[in-house]
């Protein structure tokens, strides 16, 4: 039954269900959108000449763990981050939410941004929190498992160091046009899937459904971490993702996380470019951790930034409505 576009409660469908729906669709645009991604690559790199279905996938396995000896493979590796994100992060979540919830993308804000302050505001914010983020990091990063666990703790790392590897890899610029299709891809078109996904469609139904705010940011922000699969870097990659839920949260305007988001690797790029390029010195990959002293004015800043994020809320709280 269907009330105002909308699914009613009294035939609305349990919340596992529609999270179950929600990652099919996540699955299936991941597939298709590696399709066209290697659609790409395969022209990019001179695949399309492979004679059979075995050495093409051996080919590929070979891109992706050694892309600098194949021709274009920087480039190849961004079309297929490209289209994988354009496809899954926010095409399966933007279908889910108007095919399966009824709604209109104009709904994940609610409110406009009437103060110019607040762009501000975010930059500040995000750049301020980076010594406090690199302490929480540091020690997550020395976590230990249990002498029984040290296979894990193997796998985990060895995990982690591809990763690192990879990320070393695109973050290598050559010219300014690496730099710019690294913004747009990996600070762009990823701040808008991720906060589509996890604050715009997870985090919604999760306040939809339990009717508690806080537990669902933290729900978000905890399958926010997880599926990016950086064991070392959980913790605050959590308290990164429960920064945006409760900035979306308050402000019900959607630009808000996705700008922060942008801004938060946006900057570590654009630091990583202009060491590269010799423009500064401080290599923002090797930087040692951060002194008390930058902690706790770190924790200091942010923390004003976020009251008056939520003293924003307070105030107008009869002004907002929730989605």
């Amino acid at each position: 039954m269907l009330e105002n576009g909308k699914i009613s409660p009294i035939t609305e469908r349990p919340l596992i269900a529609k999270l179950l729906i929600l990652g099919g669709l996540f699955f299936v645009g991941s597939f298709i959108g590696q399709i066209f991604g290697l659609i790409i690559v395969m022209f990019m790199t001179g695949m399309t000449h492979t004679s059979n279905a075995t050495q093409l996938q051996s080919q590929i396995q070979a891109l992706i763990t050694h892309p600098e000896s194949f021709p274009n493979g920087w480039y190849a590796l961004m079309a297929l981050q490209w289209f994988s994100a354009l496809f899954s992060f926010v095409g399966a979540s933007c279908f889910y939410w108007r095919f399966i919830e009824r709604r209109r993308i104009s709904d994940f804000s609610s409110t406009r941004v009437a103060n110019p302050l607040i762009w501000i505001a975010i930059i500040v914010l995000i750049v301020a929190a980076i010594p406090f983020n690199d302490f929480i990091y540091n020690l997550n990063k020395s976590m230990v498992l249990p002498e029984t666990l040290k296979g894990v703790e193997t796998w985990m790392r060895e995990s982690e160091d591809q990763l690192a590897e990879m990320t070393r890899f695109l973050t290598s610029f050559h010219t300014f046009e690496q730099f710019v299709i690294a913004m747009a891809v990996i600070a762009g078109l990823a701040a808008l899937g991720e906060e589509i996904t996890f604050r715009g469609v997870i985090q919604n139904l999760l306040i939809r459904h339990t009717r508690n705010p806080h537990l669902s940011i933290w729900i978000s922000a905890i399958i926010f971490s997880a599926i990016h699969a950086q064991f070392y870097g959980f913790v605050p990659r959590m308290m990164l993702g429960a920064l945006f839920g409760y900035l979306y949260y308050w402000t019900k305007n959607l630009w808000i996380p996705v700008v922060a988001h942008f801004v938060n690797n946006g900057f570590t790029i654009l630091m990583i470019y202009l060491y590269q390029i010799k423009v500064t010195e401080t290599d923002i990959e090797k930087m040692e951790s951060p002194s008390f002293i930058w902690v706790l004015v770190s924790v200091a800043i942010t923390s004003a930034i976020i009251y008056w994020f939520y003293q924003g809320r307070v105030s107008d709280r009869n002004k907002m409505r929730e989605i």
